[in-house]
């Protein structure tokens, strides 16, 4: 078996940043550089590398990305994107996973279903209606249930999802209908 090293995005950044140390006899770089504009576009999302150990407030959590058109919006607590404004149709458990793996929100493919771990971190217990926290900059709708990819143990035919409402996790039979609001980033590995 062949192992290959791989870079991190810190990797990169830090092989980057090295780089851009100064040459002897060249002219000191004032920001103006290719390199230094990708630098500054990444250090813009903040310190995303410490993902789910943040607890930001939601003016200071949430970005809106306007290089999704702003259609996604990045939670630095956790690093992941989320759809600003989730499907507003109610579909079936296998549904759900067929239109988020095709989803194009933000001119952007690469979406899925979140677990039930990442539905839940954007809940915020002391809200209801929507428990989401306070100027999250998301447009939920009227939609109540939302599908996560996480199956429950045990049941071939049941997975978690989140009542957006209050916040409380339930379980639904795959064939009855609920919301999807997909996700970028991160790995899944409660995805089919």
């Amino acid at each position: 078996m062949i192992r290959r090293k791989t870079l991190t995005g810190l990797g990169l950044v830090a092989i980057l940043g090295l780089g851009m140390t100064a040459v002897p006899g060249a002219a000191p770089d004032n920001g103006s550089s290719p390199l230094q504009r990708v630098l500054d576009v990444l250090n813009s999302f903040g310190d995303v590398s410490r993902s789910w150990s943040a607890a930001l407030p939601a003016s200071e959590r949430f970005v809106v990305l306007a290089a999704f058109n702003n259609e996604s919006v990045l939670d630095k607590n956790t690093g992941l994107v989320w759809e600003r404004t989730p499907q507003h149709d109610t579909r079936s458990w296998p549904s759900a996973q067929y239109e988020c793996l095709n989803a194009r929100t933000g001119g952007q493919m690469g979406w899925r279903m979140p677990s039930i771990s990442e539905l839940t971190s954007l809940m915020d217990p002391s809200r209801t209606n929507p428990a989401l926290p306070a100027d999250a900059p998301f447009d939920i709708g009227g939609q109540a249930f939302f599908w996560t990819a996480t199956r429950r143990a045990f049941f071939t035919d049941l997975a978690w999802g989140v009542n957006i409402r209050d916040g409380f996790v339930d379980d639904y039979e795959f064939s009855l209908n609920a919301s999807t609001w997909c996700v970028r980033g991160g790995t899944n590995s409660d995805e089919p």
